[in-house]
């Protein structure tokens, strides 16, 4: 046929499909599946007439390929305005290969996006499920009562039947519950049980540091840590009490150089054990 490539020899067969298909009529806007198969299996004969070498091809399975992907893409669409009673020209510079027709039928693959937004709650959420959530787990009795009641009072965050927003409540108790629940309490309106108790506060108290908890802050590596801990405790130093008391000694040193010189402690380890101790010793 005169071609010098591949690219001008598959141009040349689509351009001679597309005059057959306009030749019949063909409506390309009707998919492949509805089109009738014996017109196309006319086209497909006309083109092999035309075109001796699709012959070498199984029942010239290239014409029918090249039909069905194009009509696949092109076909079930509705012409827009203005464009009524026009049908769609396929481009006829359009090249086509076997990998552009196999391109053709795989859908492009899109990575979903997750666009940041503001939390949406769901609804129907009760008034009294706010008021729950607001309660004090470790509170009991009248400090309970007490805290639910100030709850009420202020502005409670609630989630509303009607709107996917979240709003703000105004005051649900009235002066009729609050002069009740003071009542039954037998306590004066005004006056929350945070202000009326009289109980002392509480200190917290500290617990005591393990040996290993010391090791490690002071920097010594966690292995290291541990093996230290068992050493001492091998020569009573067991609590945090025992290690400041050995801080404080003033043979220290000389029982540290001991332990390295036994290599039961290495060099760094038996330093940074000395600044540790020193710390200790520094804090009393």
């Amino acid at each position: 046929m005169g071609m010098e490539s591949r690219e001008q020899k598959l141009r040349f067969i689509a351009g001679i499909i597309r005059q057959t298909c306009r030749k019949h009529n063909v409506d390309l806007y009707l998919r492949y599946h509805e089109q009738d198969i014996n017109q196309l299996l006319t086209i497909r004969d006309e083109v092999i007439k035309e075109i001796p070498e699709l012959r070498e091809y199984e029942e010239g399975w290239p014409v029918l390929f090249y039909l069905k992907v194009t009509l696949h893409d092109h076909g079930g669409h509705t012409p827009r305005n203005g464009s009524k009673g026009k049908k769609r020209v396929l481009n006829e510079n359009c090249p086509l290969s076997p990998e552009s027709l196999a391109q053709k039928r795989q859908k492009p693959f899109r990575v979903p996006t997750i666009v940041p937004g503001p939390l949406r709650f769901a609804k129907h959420v009760s008034l009294n499920r706010s008021r729950e959530i607001l309660k004090t787990p470790q509170a009991s009795g009248p400090l309970r009562d007490a805290t639910s009641g100030a709850a009420n009072d202020e502005d409670v965050i609630i989630i509303s039947d009607n709107e996917d927003s979240v709003t703000k409540s105004t005051r649900t108790s009235t002066a009729a519950s609050s002069q009740s629940h003071c009542s039954s309490q037998g306590t004066l309106c005004g006056f929350s049980a945070s202000s009326s108790s009289s109980s002392p506060p509480r200190h917290a108290t500290k617990a005591p540091r393990s040996i290993l908890d010391m090791l490690v802050s002071g920097g010594i590596p966690r292995m290291d840590a541990q093996h230290l801990t068992r050493l001492l405790a091998s020569f009573g130093i067991a609590t945090s009490e025992y290690l400041r008391a050995l801080a404080r000694m003033h043979s220290r040193d000389v029982w540290l150089l001991e332990l390295l010189g036994q290599k039961k402690v290495s060099e760094i380890q038996m330093r940074i054990l000395r600044d540790i101790l020193d710390g200790l010793a520094g804090d009393h």
